[in-house]
Formats: structure tokens, sequence, C-alpha cells
């Protein structure tokens, strides 16, 4: 759709706005600093308690069923970005919390999934833990725009969004409420250099297809 011209803008989580920068679609322009200060997140692996630490390498997921969400630098990325493996089951989870759940009931081995998740939900889940991790960040949820939407509309829509932070009017608190979320920040192509290298490693390219 970006591509095709029918669409200007979206919100997107870092796997699929790093995706378009590569592809040259997109641009990004501003992302949420959540209300308890974070906008990164980085991949980590967990496992049943036990289980050996993540080497970093593909060969890590050999005879193991793994999952993960499809298309997420924290999942289906970062996952082939580690290198050639055997897994014995690759499966996909519609969310991180619906993959945690999946390897807490023996559903599967090894699960790939967005740090900020795991930290608010490993409490529910002491017979796993964390065994590996990502060593960089990713932008989260940030706004990218079309290389085809007319520059003077971006920046109108980013000064807005910036402004949000600073405006203690009762509309803009009530937004930053609802979005839980302390305001926006500037973002570019240079905070997302460890994604597109992450990006690159998994095999995505400027002609990289999207398929279902």
């Amino acid at each position: 759709m970006f591509a095709q011209g029918r669409v200007d803008a979206m919100f997107s989580g870092s796997g699929i706005a790093g995706t378009m920068i590569i592809k040259d679609l997109a641009v990004p322009l501003v992302r949420p600093v959540k209300a308890d200060g974070t906008s990164t997140y980085f991949a980590v692996v967990i496992a049943p308690k036990g289980s050996p630490s993540f080497t970093g390498k593909g060969e890590y997921f050999n005879d193991k069923r793994v999952i993960f969400t499809a298309l997420a630098s924290a999942g289906e990325f970062y996952f082939r970005s580690c290198g050639t493996s055997n897994p014995k089951e690759v499966m996909k989870a519609a969310s991180h919390d619906a993959a945690i759940d999946a390897l807490n009931r023996g559903q599967a081995d090894v699960a790939i999934v967005k740090n900020h998740v795991w930290n608010k939900e490993k409490d529910k889940y002491p017979s796993l833990q964390k065994v590996g991790e990502d060593k960089g960040e990713n932008p989260d949820m940030t706004l990218i725009v079309s290389r085809k939407m007319d520059q003077k509309d971006a920046e109108k829509i980013a000064d807005v969004l910036l402004g949000l932070r600073n405006d203690g009017s009762p509309y803009a608190s009530a937004v930053k409420s609802s979005l839980q979320i302390q305001g926006y920040i500037k973002t570019t192509a240079g905070d997302f250099e460890h994604t597109t290298a992450l990006l690159k490693k998994a095999g995505v390219t400027h002609d990289f297809a999207f398929k279902l």
C-alpha cells in the first residue's frame, strides 16, 4: 500500500518500519515515550528453567520447537538473524504474550519475545526463565511516513505530536493518559541503526516481499 501510494503513514513496530526504510518506501518521524520513560525494546529468549543459556547462534535452536511473532525484531527477524538452524518446528504466535503462554503450556521449547512483555508477565510464569537477549535496541511504535508524502504535511504532523509532551492542557493530558505515554520524540533513520543491521542479517533486502 505504501508502494502504491495508498497509505501515507502508520505507527509501526521496528521490524516493519525497518523493512520499509530498507525498501526506501518510508522514513521515521516520531515515536512515543511510554509512561515509564522507555521508547525502545529488544528481543529476549525464554525457555523452561534449567535450560542452557542462549549461545547467540542459530544452532541453539536445533531440534527445538521455537515460537515467536511474525516479522518482529523481537521475534521472527531476530530468530533469522542468528544464523542457520534446524529447529524441530517453527510456530508463529499472534502476540508476544501468546508466545510466552504457549511455551508455558509445553507447546514450544523456546520463545523469542519483546523484553517489556516478558518483564511485565514473568511473575505469572515461575517455571520459565530468560536464557539470552539481543545486544541492541529497536525504536518502539514509530510513526513512519511515506516518501511520497508532502514534506510540509509531515512536518506539521511532527510538530503537533512533538508538542504534546509539554502540553499541560486537559485535552493533551487526556490523550497522554489514554495512550499511557509521556509524549513523542523525534526519530530518524539513525535510530534504526541496530534494527536495520539485524534485518539485513535476517535476509531483508530492498526487494524483500511481504507475503501472507
